[in-house]
């Protein structure tokens, strides 16, 4: 690629590999980016492995083989749409000029290589308000089928027979009635266990599976030689209402909206997921001195995280005794509630781990199979980490207590608000309104700065005072009411992400029952005020019983963001929840 700046701008035709066999490429289309920030007519045209897609999103600035940016397109936008069949279909460019109307992706909201003749597949979802949402099929590939590159290679490379044992591996494990288990592959991560477990249990996710590999090979298949450019038939795996939170822009004045990256989504509902892996040095029991060796080689191969990007390949694949480095791409958001997933170890190992064998240092690194020795070709193990949406601090606490009150209504009865209005608790379906905190007046501590006596104001023109969750858990021991603080938020980020908001603990007070909610609350909003949301200083405006600051916090569990912090908030005014299993 010349010097310069380069936008990756479209995805283009999948092909063989002839030089890494076990590595099919993409094409990338590269457009210039020109010093004033406008787009150059010159499209530049780089070959890659398909399991690099999800570091080379479009959208992505590229000079001199590193990307630090990104073009920055819509505001995310979360779609409500429909995976069942009949709500989406598969076309391209050159597809819908066989129908009256106008282009797909018209060439004056953006222009493509080959503008109408372009054959790259894009998945078409119809809205209830009559527009559609276009995905490039590729960018649904790299973003919803797994979370790492070694699922997109071996489903794009192995016919059926060869590529799921790869992916789900045979074995048994002691899987709970109404479960799905699911062994994962030796490469898999652990977040592939939701698509894997799906293709192991499911038929239409399976047919799914099966339909990327079979349809590549009908395209390969149209030259002589088998190596014709290939389009894959790419569509979703499970079906039924779902969430795409994407970024992009609107085409044909509105009445379609180009996703360009996809951020998030949410996740099949279904049955628990068991998932376990082959992994004999982490077994719980060790299998005796006298058992045979297995193929794991000791720890001395587990993946470690650089820091720049390293030199990746298509051209090669890595060596047998090569290190390993471990490569992240952007975060998926998780929207919804997430899927329950258990991770089990084995429980017997039956064979003993081979002698750690010291990995041969490497300056490329190679997603393929592993193949030869002493070339100085890594092994890259590309996959993308899952984020838990979240929604604000308030609405996470808010939204965890419902979940926790769904899963153990002995525990939690019931969840209310405090209505300022009528001084009580509201127990009613539907979203909680905030109490206001009240300004000072003039008279009140005059000598406080401007600064400090304005925290109260979430806006200061026009006017907004900050509002105050004040949720209420109904529970065996009393009534725990939680505080949260509105905060202000940062600017938009230009990789997607929610904005930053302010950073505030939030309160937990379990009153005793002689205090209604009246008495106390009130005073409580004014501590807030006075200690500019300090919760620490807060607690001497409590009534008498238990009280306590909580931080908030999070783990692989979790099932919406909130999940943990509520938990840690009740369990410190003694009201501890079980996590559902």
């Amino acid at each position: 690629m010349p010097k310069g700046h380069w936008v990756v701008w479209w995805y283009g035709a999948t092909q063989k590999n002839p030089k890494a066999q076990s590595l099919p490429t993409v094409v990338l289309w590269f457009r210039e980016l020109l010093a004033d920030g406008t787009f150059g007519a010159v499209f530049e045209r780089v070959d890659v492995g398909i399991d690099l897609l999800g570091l080379a999103q479009i959208g992505t600035i590229w000079s001199d083989g590193e990307s630090e940016s990104q073009l920055a397109y819509s505001a995310p936008v979360t779609f409500d749409i429909d995976f069942s069949p009949g709500h989406w279909h598969l076309t391209s460019q050159v597809e819908h000029q066989k129908a009256p109307g106008s282009d797909l992706i018209p060439f004056a909201d953006y222009r493509l290589k080959y503008s109408s003749a372009d054959r790259s597949k894009v998945l078409v979802f119809r809205l209830k308000d009559g527009r559609e949402l276009l995905v490039p099929a590729l960018e649904f590939f790299s973003r919803r089928y797994g979370r790492s590159g070694e699922v997109n290679r071996v489903l794009a490379t192995y016919g059926w027979n060869e590529a799921k044992p790869r992916l789900c591996e045979r074995g048994s494990a002691n899987v709970p009635p109404g479960h799905w288990g699911i062994k994962l592959g030796e490469r898999c991560r652990n977040d592939d266990a939701i698509f894997l477990a799906h293709v192991e249990h499911d038929l239409y996710a399976e047919r799914a599976a099966k339909r990327v590999y079979a349809s590549l090979q009908i395209d390969y298949n149209k030259l002589p030689d088998g190596r014709g450019l290939a389009f894959p038939e790419i569509g979703p795996w499970f079906q039924g209402p779902a969430k795409l939170k994407v970024e992009g822009i609107p085409l044909d004045e509105g009445r379609r909206f180009l996703a360009l990256r996809i951020l998030g989504g949410s996740q099949p509902k279904g049955p628990p997921i068991l998932a376990w892996r082959e992994h004999q040095g982490k077994a719980e029991n060790q299998a005796p001195d006298d058992a045979s060796e297995s193929g794991w080689r000791g720890p001395d191969l587990s993946p470690r995280r650089p820091g720049p990007l390293p030199k990746i390949t298509s051209a090669d694949e890595p060596d047998r005794d090569s290190e390993t480095v471990d490569i992240k791409t952007p975060a998926f958001e998780v929207i919804g509630v997430e899927r329950d997933v258990a991770y089990q170890r084995s429980e017997d190992a039956q064979t003993r781990p081979g002698p750690p064998k010291p990995a041969q240092k490497a300056d490329r690194y190679s997603g393929g199979e592993r193949h030869g020795s002493s070339r100085g070709t890594g092994l890259a193990s590309i996959h993308t980490q899952t984020v838990l949406e979240s929604n604000g601090a308030q609405r996470d606490v808010w939204d965890a207590l419902q979940l926790l009150h769904a899963q153990a209504p002995q525990i939690i009865r019931a969840v209310g608000w405090f209505n300022a209005q009528s001084g009580g608790v509201t127990f009613a379906i539907g979203d909680p309104c905030l109490a206001t905190l009240r300004p000072l007046e003039p008279d009140e501590q005059p000598d406080l700065p401007p600064a400090k006596r304005n925290w109260v104001f979430l806006e200061k023109e026009p006017p907004a005072l900050r509002g105050v969750l004040v949720a209420c858990a109904d529970t065996p021991q009393g009534r725990a009411f939680l505080f949260e603080v509105e905060r202000k938020r940062g600017a938009q980020p230009t990789d997607g992400t929610a904005p930053e908001e302010e950073k505030f603990c939030g309160l937990v007070v379990l009153p005793r029952p002689d205090f209604a909610p009246r008495e106390w609350i009130p005073r409580v909003l004014d501590g807030i005020r006075n200690a500019r949301g300090i919760m620490a200083n807060v607690l001497a405006y409590c009534p008498p019983g238990k009280r306590d600051y909580y931080r908030r916090s999070n783990s692989k569990t979790d099932k919406l963001a909130g999940h943990s912090t509520v938990l840690g908030a009740l369990s410190k005014v003694g009201i501890d929840v079980p996590r559902a299993e």
